[in-house]
Parts: structure tokens; C-alpha cells; sequence
């Protein structure tokens, strides 16, 4: 047997070897792999840190910016309530414009609003309505003059028969849009 043995030691060494190999150091090797790599990515970090710390007068400097850009942009737009009462008070502020200028509200339709930054949303909407040529430049006037702003994305307008009188009937669709300030909680 030992004659057996001593003919494949050699065979033994390798396969103990390759077990060593396989179980110790190539578990280690990972496992150092994966220690490297985390130094690294804390380097990182640590790195980034350091550069904010660096430039944080900078930083100060630009939020107290954002925040006086905040304040003047909030007489702009609707801000501080839920977006459906948002909503309402707009239609509220379009039919009072289109009651003085003496126009008839046929509909006013919402679309879905596009998110402009992830905390300013435009509230777009269609409005038809009818009434004389004149009302119609009352209503253009009294909309742009709303605050919070409401401006024109377009508008159509057309009659049936037009003869030009300033008493005649015209429909017209105007679409229109607003911004809408999402306060944080």
C-alpha cells in the first residue's frame, strides 16, 4: 500500500493542491477582491463629501438664491392646495372673466398635466364658449390679465353666416394653460 502511495504522491500534492486552491485562496482572493472594492467606493464617497464640505458657502449661496427665485415665481403660479381645489379656482377666476365680458361658457375641459420639475406641474385646459366678436377681445384681455397667470396655448374661433357685424354670434375654443406649485410637506 505504501509502494501504491508513494507512486501517486505526486497525484495526491496536486489534487491537495487544488483543493486548497479551490476552497482557501479562491475565496480569499474574493473576498479581498470585494474588500478592495468597497475601500474604494468609500474612498469615493468620502472624496465627494470632502468636496461639498469645500463648497459649501457656495452651496449656501445658491440655495438662498433658489429660495428668492421661489418667492418671486409664487405670486405666478397656484401653490398651496390640493390640485383639485387648484383647479376650481381657476375655472371660478375664467367664468368670472368670461361674465364681464359678456360670453357664454359652453365647456371647460382639463388635460392631464405635464410635469414640468418634479414639484411644478402645467395645468392645461380647453375652453369653448360663444358670444359677440367683442366679448371674445374682452375675454383675451381680462384672461391675460388673471394672477396666478393663465396664458394662451391657442385658439379657434368661426361662425356660421359670419357677416361681419359686431352683434353676431361666434364660437370660439381657447386652449389655455396655468402652473401649478406643489408645496413640500
Amino acid at each position: 500500500m505504501k509502494a501504491q502511495l508513494n507512486q501517486y504522491k505526486h497525484y495526491l500534492i496536486v489534487i491537495a493542491a487544488l483543493l486548497v486552491a479551490t476552497y482557501v485562496s479562491d475565496p480569499l482572493w474574493q473576498y479581498h477582491q470585494q474588500l478592495a472594492q468597497e475601500a474604494q467606493l468609500s474612498e469615493r464617497r468620502a472624496n465627494k463629501i470632502a468636496a461639498l464640505l469645500d463648497n459649501r458657502e457656495q452651496l449656501e449661496q445658491q440655495l438662498e438664491s433658489a429660495k428668492a427665485a421661489r418667492q418671486q415665481l409664487l405670486p405666478y403660479v397656484y401653490h398651496g392646495k390640493p390640485l383639485s381645489e387648484v383647479k376650481l379656482d381657476v375655472q371660478k377666476s375664467v367664468q368670472a372673466v368670461l361674465k364681464a365680458s359678456q360670453c357664454t361658457l359652453e365647456t371647460l375641459n382639463w388635460e392631464e398635466p405635464n410635469e414640468v420639475t418634479p414639484r411644478l406641474k402645467q395645468l392645461r385646459f380647453t375652453v369653448n364658449l360663444k358670444g359677440a366678436p367683442l366679448c371674445l377681445v374682452a375675454m383675451t384681455r381680462g384672461i391675460e390679465t388673471l394672477m396666478p397667470i393663465v396664458r394662451y396655448q391657442g385658439y379657434s374661433y368661426g361662425g356660421n353666416n359670419w357677416q361681419g357685424k359686431p352683434n353676431e354670434r361666434v364660437n370660439s375654443e381657447a386652449r389655455l394653460s396655468t402652473w401649478y406649485f406643489e408645496e413640500a410637506l
